[in-house]
């Protein structure tokens, strides 16, 4: 890393200096945040379709296809809504999108139990995919808008990187996430219980200790999913204030290739800008 960074090293592997361009520092920020949000919805959604609504591989899977679906379908669709965007910019995509994410999580949290219809979960897992169809291209697009193309390589690879490391946080996060929020609600629903009345204690005496404790470790479970939940969408909510580091007014020296070879759309180049 040092090395890297040395002023000796003539042909760094890395050449940390694009982050001196304010929309490539952005990229690779929000490219951080982003990764921790779509790795770390990604993780919990099957964990929680596995263990606590008891679902098969292929019914999870088959859920898990209405996200896809809608991911696919904002894909194919994304160049007939930019024109839409143009007057709101990328940074207005990336905050839509995030507001998109949000609502998601919030609903997952909601509607999360131990027996939801999967009827519920449609709209929650529908706007988790229609958040990837549009931050992760927005995202891609916007942060090189104004990087030369000699150092565009270089820049995804710094955008990716980050990205990817947002996601090892990202899942991480939400497994020691479940875990620690697991215990915490598995002691208080227990001295909850113990602190009930004598009739309740007495009513409750005829549950074995084990089927105690599976009722309490399902209903803690059900709790600390939540709060994963709300904790992606208090994330997604963070990662709005870091939008404004793409605002950024200077202007494309060249057209950036995306990954297509082909240009970027001019409203997405004004977009790093915002309104001009």
């Amino acid at each position: 890393m040092l090395w890297e960074l040395s002023s000796w090293n003539r042909y760094p592997l890395l050449d940390f200096a694009i982050l001196r361009n304010s929309l490539a520092r952005g990229g690779a920020i929000l490219g951080f945040l982003v990764g921790v949000l779509l790795a770390g919805s990604l993780y919990v959604i099957p964990q929680y379709l596995r263990n606590l609504e008891v679902h098969s591989a292929l019914q999870t899977g088959v859920l898990l296809s209405i996200g896809g679906a809608s991911s696919v379908l904002v894909l194919c669709c994304f160049r007939s809504i930019i024109p839409l965007f143009a007057k709101i910019g990328g940074t207005g995509v990336l905050l839509f999108a995030l507001a998109v994410e949000i609502a998601s999580q919030l609903l997952f949290a909601h509607f999360v139990t131990t027996d939801t219809p999967d009827l519920d979960l449609w709209l929650p897992l529908a706007l988790n995919g229609i958040f990837i169809g549009l931050s992760v291209p927005t995202l891609g697009i916007v942060a090189f808008a104004t990087v030369d193309n000699q150092k565009a390589s270089n820049g995804r690879a710094m955008y990716y990187g980050c990205r990817q490391l947002g996601a090892s946080v990202g899942v991480t996060l939400s497994a020691v996430l479940i875990d620690r929020r697991m215990s915490l609600h598995s002691s208080r629903l227990l001295d909850a219980f113990v602190n009930r009345n004598l009739s309740v204690l007495g009513q409750a005496s005829y549950l074995s200790d084990r089927a105690l404790s599976a009722m309490v470790r399902k209903q803690s479970s059900v709790l600390s999913y939540a709060d994963t939940f709300y904790t992606m969408a208090f994330v997604a909510a963070i990662t709005v204030f870091f939008v404004p580091l793409l605002s950024s007014r200077a202007a494309a020296p060249s057209p950036v290739r995306n990954s297509l070879d082909e240009p970027v759309p001019a409203s997405l180049l004004q977009a790093a800008g915002g309104r001009r």
